[in-house]
């Protein structure tokens, strides 16, 4: 009886770290709706569903599928991500339970990865299969196989990853981890290649060649039961790279915010004129330009300028540039709670000022972004419907230069009345 209670109580640990975690990030969630990323993201997925069915219209003799294809597959499967949320004090309160936890802490998550593994390399062959029959290059091998004994094979090279992900992390020796998971991924890429494009039963015969001669690599040096260090190590760096992703949108603890120089637009403050009623608009100007709200805005245009240009058709440069200027705005908004020059108190500055300033920094980013992206929206794309392109530049710059400003000002205030 003793023994199950601490089985139950080794697997809930796991579900209750889990739990944790996701309450520790999800509130800052909102911070990310709010700078707009979910439209942006939104747009991206429209845009590539409207290029994918373009693509199986008609896709060109050049384009490279087989080569798209194959890479996108070995991306598919040959990741092996595994969550454990382990600490490194469980290396030392745990350990006299080790084979506990591998059975009911571990286990569990192995098995997740596998089916991940399965359904994520399934899924892309899915994706992929359309334009593999269809498409010039491929679409030879694609009749001289079946797509259901392929989609099979592709579903077994994730699983197989996935457990090979597992036994590497097991491997003491760095080096023949290593080398194990540079066989691995030859392996994985010649298996891919081969099922596509080359003879099919010589490609079934390596990939099953080639994982069983990677799994008896495992046996040729000493292994772990469990890997103590280095899944504390993974845990680190996924949580890092958690924290990372949504000091993007706003300051995490867990990833304190630093100033960022960007030489390339410092300079901007210097176009500010050195005198005392312009003090507000100085300090915020090199306060958000060496911030994080900054540094996502800018990424922000970026991508959108990015799938703008790959864009084609003013209808969809149209829906695109209006939800990247729409999520620019929302962004741009948390200027009105950015505290600029927080030790200006020292000096007389006047401050009533601080909204208008804050204000103007958001107009003149805003309209920048706006004439921006206009441009790559609809500098090949006007002449198909000048008066669209017209209307909505005009409605950009509305938004950006008139209604922005004020939502930035009001925020700016209302800090300034809780303080």
């Amino acid at each position: 009886m003793p023994e199950r209670r601490q089985e139950g109580n080794i697997g809930r640990i796991r579900q209750e770290r889990a739990a944790a975690f996701r309450k520790e990030i999800f509130p800052y969630f909102r911070y990310v709706a709010q700078s707009g990323f979910g439209l942006v993201a939104s747009a991206i997925a429209f845009s590539l569903l409207i290029g994918y069915v373009k693509l199986l219209r008609g896709v060109p003799e050049s384009w490279p599928a087989d080569w798209v294809g194959a890479a996108c597959l070995l991306l598919a499967a040959f990741p092996t991500p595994l969550r454990t949320y382990l600490m490194p004090a469980d290396s030392i309160f745990l350990l006299p339970m080790e084979t506990n936890i591998y059975r009911h802490y571990l286990r569990p998550s192995i098995h997740k990865a596998i089916v991940k593994g399965t359904v994520r390399t399934a899924a892309m062959f899915a994706v992929y299969a359309p334009v593999y029959a269809a498409a010039p290059v491929t679409e030879k091998a694609a009749d001289s196989r079946s797509l259901g004994l392929l989609a099979v094979m592709f579903a077994a090279l994730g699983a197989w990853n996935a457990i090979a992900g597992w036994r590497e992390r097991t491997l003491a020796s760095s080096g023949l981890r290593l080398a194990v998971r540079s066989g691995r991924f030859a392996i994985t890429a010649g298996a891919v290649f081969g099922l596509l494009l080359g003879p099919i039963v010589p490609a079934v015969i390596f990939a099953i060649a080639g994982a069983a001669l990677c799994s008896a690599c495992w046996r040729l040096g000493a292994s772990h039961y469990v890997p103590w260090d280095r899944l504390i190590q993974e845990e680190s760096a996924a949580r890092r790279r958690w924290f990372r992703f949504l000091a993007w949108f706003v300051d995490v603890p867990e990833a304190p915010s630093r100033p960022v120089r960007r030489p390339w637009a410092a300079w901007v403050g210097k176009l500010v004129a050195w005198e005392r009623r312009k003090a507000w608009t100085y300090l915020y100007t090199l306060t958000y330009i060496r911030g994080e709200t900054f540094g996502a805005f800018y990424r922000l245009c970026l991508m959108a300028a990015f799938v703008l240009v790959a864009a084609q058709g003013i209808v969809v440069d149209t829906v695109i540039l209006a939800v990247a200027v729409l999520a620019g705005g929302m962004q741009l908004s948390e200027l009105g709670r950015l505290r600029a020059g927080e030790n200006a108190f020292v000096a007389p500055l006047p401050q009533e000022g601080k909204a208008s300033a804050a204000a103007f920094v958001g107009r003149v980013a805003g309209l920048a972004a706006a004439v921006f992206l206009s441009i790559a929206a609809f500098l090949p794309s006007a002449a198909e419907n000048p008066l669209l392109a017209i209307v909505t530049v005009a409605a950009c710059l509305g938004w950006m230069g008139w209604r922005v400003p004020r939502t930035i000002s009001k925020r700016a205030r209302n800090e300034d009345e809780e303080d």
